[in-house]
This record gives structure tokens, C-alpha cells and sequence, in this order.
């Protein structure tokens, strides 16, 4: 009853809360002054690292440079670690025509590759060496018999890419000094804990204002996180982040359940709104044996599915770089990954910043 009680409270004004989400939703793809300035300063440095807040737009900028430079007839490649974010990246490109190619590291790895005459396969016996290593060796190996080069290459999320992953994408240039090249990252975003070494030391720029999460979360990141992120004085209020305490994990399931039909059935948002986030992913979390939520089925994918009767989930090292209206962090006290180590405060940063308006946490009493 207490935590309805807390849910009513937080949703008691139904149309400001749909405000709020309409007035975010039609921010996203518009660039703000800050955003512009770095753009222009494009023209005139060929070699850029950028470093952002969460919510500071980076990949909206990133992306934008790509279809500038793709429109001047450039070959451009647009790089990130996460396949969800290149997936959503090279949809982005299709809508606005922008011939640009998209990959994630590991996919571009395998793109080269069999491009060029290789065969690409994975090292089940030694998966993470294969991941963080071989392929880029695979890559660095191919890429004299790969014929496309770049003019340019803009990486996001470049804290999540390992050092040695440098040298072959560098080799990918056209023109080793006339070729374009930005990089966009956010170190305290960095939760798989990799050296940020970077592959060049061109002109530095800061974006410290956040444009996607409400006051009311933006001021939760600093009070939490230490995030020192600036709050766009264009944005909402809106609703205070709402944790709640559980006991185990039936009892979060069971918050979790209270928390989705009130969401959904009193405040009518649509079920794409929702993502549930966890450090696991779904056949390691708190709802590996119970995998509904009353007539929700829990469908493990950080991309929006459509289906009115499923609630997606992700583990939040799948979702980094997307968003969503409504984020429900889950299992943040639960066993730490054992091929990740832990800092908490770049957890709560990466995963609470996902959330556009509404932040639940369900923590351990």
C-alpha cells in the first residue's frame, strides 16, 4: 500500500506528465547552441575528441557530422561499441539518406574480414581473448586486401574501446593527414572499467549540459553519482526518481509487477515507454524463473519491439548509448558479473541517465 501510495503521488498529474514526454520526444533531433558551436569547430580541426555529460548529445552530433560529411560525397564511417546503438545509428542514417557505413567495432571486424576474402570465427573456447583481441588482429590483418578507405571516422562512445582497437581503425583512413577523424566519449561512463588511451591528442571539447533527462533525474546523477552534469533550463522538472526497497528477489518481482500495472493501466503509458534495466542479462537476473509480469511477457531486447503484451529488458552494458521514456532499475544490489568489475557509481550514472522522464530503482533493504 505504501508503495502505491508513493506511485499515485508521483503520477497524480497525469497531463504533465504526458507534457513532459511529448516536449522531450520533439527535443531529441534538434541541435542546441553548444551542440552547433561544436559542429562548426568541425570545420577547421580534422582531429577532435569530445568529451560529454550523459544527455549531452553526443551521438546526436556524431551523427549529424556523418551526414554533413556524407553529403559532400565523403566516405564515412561511423563507429560505436554496442550493436543495439549501431543498429539505432544505422537506422538513423536510412532516415535521413545519409550514405554512411555503421557498424559496432566487432561487427566492422567481421564486415573487413569476409570483405576481404577471410573467414571470421569465434573462439568459443576463448571468448572474451577473442572478443578484445583477436579480432582486432584479425582486423589489422585484412585491412591490405580490404579496398574501401575513409575520409572520415567518428567513434561514439569511445570509452568503451580498448586501446590496442586504435592502430587498424586508424589504418582505415584515406589520407593519414588529411582524413577526418572524432572521437565522442564520456569517462564516467567508462563501466567496463578499459583504458580510455586514445589514438590521437587533437583538439578538446566539453559538452557539460545535459538536453535528455528531467531536472528532477539530472539533479538525482549529481546527488548520487557526483556527476557535476548541468540541467538544460529548456527542460521539465518533472518527477523525482522513486526507489524502492525490496526484500529479495520475489519481493522486487513483485514491486516490479505493482509498479508496471500502475504504469500502464492507471497513467496509460504505452508498454515501448517501459525498459527494464539490470546489471545481468535476462537468464542471470532476478526474473530468469519468472519471466511474466502479470500478461507482460519479459522479452529480452533493448529495442522497441512493438508488442503491446511484452516489456523489454536489458542488461544496461547492452543498453548504453539508447534511452526511454521510463526506466526500471533493477537488481543494483544483486552478485556483481564476474567478467566485469563493478563500479557502482558508474552503474547508477549509465544506468539511471537512460531514463528520459521516469526513474524507478529497486534496491535491497
Amino acid at each position: 500500500k505504501k508503495i502505491i501510495s508513493v506511485l499515485r503521488a508521483e503520477f497524480k498529474i497525469t497531463t504533465s506528465l504526458c507534457s513532459s514526454l511529448k516536449r522531450l520526444n520533439q527535443q531529441f533531433f534538434q541541435l542546441e547552441k553548444d551542440q552547433i558551436t561544436i559542429l562548426n569547430l568541425f570545420e577547421s580541426n580534422k582531429r577532435v575528441i569530445v568529451e560529454g555529460c550523459a544527455g549531452s548529445g553526443k551521438t546526436l552530433i556524431a551523427t549529424e557530422k556523418a551526414h554533413r560529411m556524407a553529403e559532400q560525397g565523403k566516405n564515412v564511417l561511423l563507429l560505436c561499441f554496442n550493436i543495439p546503438l549501431a543498429e539505432q545509428l544505422r537506422n538513423r542514417m536510412r532516415e535521413i539518406g545519409a550514405n554512411v557505413d555503421v557498424f559496432n567495432f566487432h561487427g566492422l571486424c567481421e564486415h573487413v574480414v569476409k570483405n576481404a576474402g577471410g573467414q571470421f570465427k569465434i573462439d568459443q573456447n576463448n571468448i572474451h581473448l577473442f572478443w578484445d583481441e583477436t579480432c582486432a588482429e584479425l582486423l589489422d590483418n585484412f585491412i591490405p586486401k580490404f579496398e574501401k578507405r575513409y575520409d572520415c571516422i567518428i567513434v561514439d562512445e569511445a570509452q568503451d574501446f580498448i586501446e590496442e582497437w586504435w592502430v587498424p581503425i586508424s589504418r582505415l583512413l584515406a589520407n593519414e593527414n588529411d582524413s577526418e577523424f572524432y572521437i565522442f566519449m564520456d569517462p564516467a561512463q567508462n563501466i567496463f572499467g578499459r583504458n580510455s588511451a586514445l589514438p590521437f591528442d587533437g583538439f578538446r571539447l566539453k559538452l557539460d549540459t545535459n538536453y535528455r533527462n528531467t531536472l528532477a533525474i539530472t539533479n538525482w546523477l549529481n546527488k548520487v553519482c557526483d556527476a557535476n552534469i548541468k540541467a538544460s533550463d529548456k527542460i521539465d522538472k518533472g518527477f523525482e526518481p522513486v526507489e524502492i526497497k525490496v526484500k529479495n528477489d520475489a519481493g522486487e518481482r513483485e514491486q516490479v509487477k505493482t509498479t508496471i500495472n500502475q504504469l500502464i493501466k492507471k497513467e496509460k503509458l504505452d508498454p515501448n515507454q517501459i525498459v527494464l534495466l539490470g546489471k545481468h542479462p535476462l537468464k542471470n537476473s532476478v526474473f530468469k524463473d519468472q519471466q511474466n509480469i502479470g500478461k507482460f511477457k519479459i522479452i529480452e531486447t533493448p529495442i522497441v519491439n512493438g508488442h503491446k503484451n511484452s516489456i523489454r529488458y536489458s542488461s544496461i552494458y547492452r543498453f548504453k548509448g539508447l534511452e526511454a521514456d521510463c526506466v526500471l532499475f533493477t537488481g543494483i544490489n544483486s552478485e556483481p558479473r564476474s567478467d566485469i568489475e563493478e563500479d557502482l557509481r558508474s552503474i547508477l550514472l549509465t544506468g539511471g541517465s537512460r531514463a528520459k522522464v521516469l526513474l524507478y530503482l529497486f534496491t535491497r533493504k
